[in-house]
């Protein structure tokens, strides 16, 4: 029974119709509960008086300004409080210290990455790309509220024979593209393997092997490192990003809505692709 499921998900003609279903509920997944968001974030807005600033507190984009309370494809309130992703923090951090010349950002939403790489690291040219309109129209109101226009470009959709001809000098492309990441980098030639990758890995429910595959696809030209997600509930026991530091001052319930990502487990993973010499 397994092997009959695994054949039907993983079958072409069903990833033709998932795979746009998975790409709007994760895009809308904010407005799709509006309604209940928004009241949180009044609640928490209440409870944290800094998230008026619409400005990121903490991490490695701290400083960075959002026009609205809008994030698109993922919950808001943890980016500006910095604590997003911190699991990547450390390799946002040499990323920032590489100083690549062109970085492109694969899925970009509302450009939270690409507009923060775009302030803290000032030389480098980045591409921000996503599918869906709405997202690309939040990016650009990002991009400019942020005086980074002659940094970030916004396009749609990005392909492997667009990444095959571009002339990278020092590349970096950041892809979180909800399950075809496969799909996009497996037409990747040897010269364009010569880039480094940040790669968020999604297994399910479109592949159930996406992560040997990726392994495979690029073990013999990249050092892989594997930087596995926490869960919410982790973050909510632990995690010390001010105002919200202190445990004693700060209910488990309330530190939970503060730094959920809606992430149940362990499940994700990013892979952090370096180039071998």
């Amino acid at each position: 029974m397994k092997k009959l499921i695994k054949k039907i998900f993983i079958s072409k003609p069903i990833k033709i119709i998932v795979g746009p279903i998975l790409c709007f509920s994760n895009k809308y997944e904010l407005l799709l509960f509006n309604s209940k968001e928004i009241t949180d974030i009044n609640k928490l807005v209440l409870e944290v008086p800094d998230l008026k600033k619409l400005t990121v507190l903490n991490g490695p984009f701290s400083g960075m300004k959002y026009p609205e309370f809008l994030s698109l494809g993922s919950t808001l309130i943890p980016k500006l409080i910095g604590s997003y992703e911190a699991e990547l923090h450390p390799i946002i951090d040499e990323i920032i210290a590489c100083g690549y010349e062109e970085i492109w950002d694969v899925g970009c939403a509302e450009g939270y990455y690409a507009v923060g790489l775009a302030l803290m690291s000032p030389t480098s040219k980045i591409r921000a790309y996503d599918i869906d309109i709405h997202s690309r129209k939040a990016c650009l109101k990002l991009v400019e509220l942020n005086n980074v226009s002659n940094q970030v470009s916004i396009y749609s959709e990005c392909n492997s024979k667009e990444i095959n001809d571009f002339d990278f000098k020092n590349g970096l492309i950041i892809s979180d593209c909800e399950g075809f990441e496969y799909e996009l980098f497996s037409a990747v030639s040897l010269e364009a393997k010569k880039l480094n990758y940040l790669i968020e890995v999604h297994e399910w429910p479109l592949e159930f092997n996406m992560a040997d595959k990726l392994i495979q696809l690029f073990s013999k030209t990249h050092n892989i490192q594997i930087i596995e997600s926490k869960s919410d509930l982790f973050k909510a026991k632990n995690y010390s990003f001010p105002p919200v530091s202190d445990t004693s001052s700060h209910t488990l319930d309330m530190r939970f809505k503060v730094f959920k990502e809606n992430r149940g487990g362990n499940e994700m993973m990013w892979f952090y692709l370096t180039k071998k010499i």
